[in-house]
């Protein structure tokens, strides 16, 4: 049965996704969300995520144009912008108590924003897409396991792994050489006074000389959100080292004991490590086959480009992975999500009731705007490149530390990546 005009999907539910989905709702545009994952309850959208600095040009502009702006700061955490960097010995090198004009916002209160601005029958939760490909005339079908429907326009929103990136690029995510452990203390202050004062209450990051760093976030609740990232030439690290199969105590003496890790790293940052450690272990399900959230880090290659194919793109991750070091992850995801939002919408008021009228005016649309994702993805990429290799670096703490202290136009283009670089918000 065809449809009376264009049939839009959305593959993924995150924060592009859903920026999208709300941007279409306000042209009165008709779009389908479809998500793996089931809708998030209430108590799950409270609990603990990590810290997101959105960017005027790109997160903060997506909010805006949704008309959220007013309703965010209801929304924002109470994570400071203070932040601090420290050695290995366990001493601050630079401390900034930072200002209020970049506020933070939690992983899941940002989701929590979106969907409550938009409609319930947008999303199609726990829709697993065993295949997509291209049908003829500007069509797609996507294959549900349990049945097949086919699209007019289908946007790849859908991470790393994207089903929809395929269809229009041969790229393939590449090992980083770094493994990422996230981490959780709850309610630090109280439970952990000293170690409250050693992380301050923003950002903190513990580097040595590459081969492990430390980055800690105040977020929700008073928790501090650790993520131990880890050098390592084996993409299956968890695996090789049993990681999964260790508890609280002996994943702690991993950490703490190996010299390629933390063993020369001082008493401090140990501590903040073995309470992270307790709090966050958790026996392993049946059926599971995890028991920490510990994933290597993968990144497309930079300057990542696709030529426009008729009818489908790919946004956020799916368009240019990279590594979190500067804070450009779901800050680009909503910017694509703004842009290409405004293609579409643009085409539809053009001609939305003859399909094929709509494809051509749709495709002049989004090739210009593709053209400028991919740009802008190419040079954020490169700063996430420029700021990786001085987070793990030689003697990256003091490094990092005399660039801030410096004067002149260097120290001054630092201090404005500083944040970019800490609020990593995986």
């Amino acid at each position: 049965m065809s449809s009376a005009h264009p049939k839009i999907a959305i593959v993924g539910g995150g924060p592009g996704g859903l920026t999208l989905a709300l941007v279409l709702h306000q042209h009165g545009v008709p779009a389908t969300v479809y998500e793996l994952r089931q809708r998030p309850t209430e108590e799950e959208l409270d609990l603990p995520s990590g810290s997101l600095d959105l960017h005027e040009e790109s997160g903060l502009k997506a909010i805006q144009a949704c008309g959220l702006l007013d309703t965010f700061f209801a929304y924002t955490s109470d994570c400071s912008e203070a932040w601090k960097i420290i050695n290995a010995a366990g001493v601050a090198l630079y401390t900034d108590e930072g200002s209020s004009n970049r506020p933070e916002i939690a992983r899941h209160q940002l989701m929590r924003l979106l969907l409550s601005k938009l409609p319930d029958d947008k999303i199609k939760w726990g829709s697993k897409i065993s295949s997509a490909e291209r049908v003829g005339d500007g069509k797609t079908k996507l294959d549900f396991g349990d049945h097949a429907e086919v699209f007019d326009v289908v946007v790849g929103a859908d991470g790393s792994w994207s089903r929809i990136r395929p269809l229009v690029s041969d790229a393939k995510p590449e090992y980083t050489g770094l493994q990422n452990l996230t981490l959780t203390i709850t309610n630090l202050p109280e439970r952990y006074p000293e170690l409250a004062h050693f992380c301050g209450d923003g950002t903190m990051c513990v580097l040595e000389d590459g081969d492990g760093i430390i980055m800690g976030q105040r977020g929700v609740r008073q928790s501090e959100r650790l993520y131990i990232t880890m050098a390592s030439a084996h993409e299956d690290f968890a695996e090789r080292e049993k990681v999964h199969d260790m508890d609280a105590d002996a994943l702690h003496q991993y950490l703490v004991t190996t010299y390629s890790l933390y063993k020369t790293f001082a008493d401090m940052p140990k501590k903040l490590i073995k309470a992270a450690c307790d709090d966050s272990a958790a026996p392993v399900n049946r059926g599971a086959t995890t028991r920490y959230d510990l994933r290597p880090f993968y990144k497309l290659p930079i300057g990542h480009h696709w030529k426009y194919v008729p009818g489908i793109t790919i946004i956020g991750d799916a368009a240019h992975l990279m590594t979190p070091y500067a804070g450009e992850g779901v800050n680009l995801a909503m910017r694509d999500a703004l842009d290409v939002g405004a293609a579409v919408a643009e085409a539809w008021q053009i001609n939305h009731t003859d399909i094929v009228a709509f494809q051509k005016a749709l495709a002049l649309l989004l090739e210009a705007v593709e053209a400028q994702m991919q740009t802008r993805a190419g040079e954020k990429a490169e700063e996430t490149e420029s700021n990786r290799q001085l987070l793990f670096g030689e003697d990256a703490a003091q490094k990092f530390a005399t660039l801030m202290k410096g004067d002149g136009e260097k120290a001054t283009r630092w201090v404005a990546l500083r944040k970019k670089i800490m609020k990593i918000g995986i």
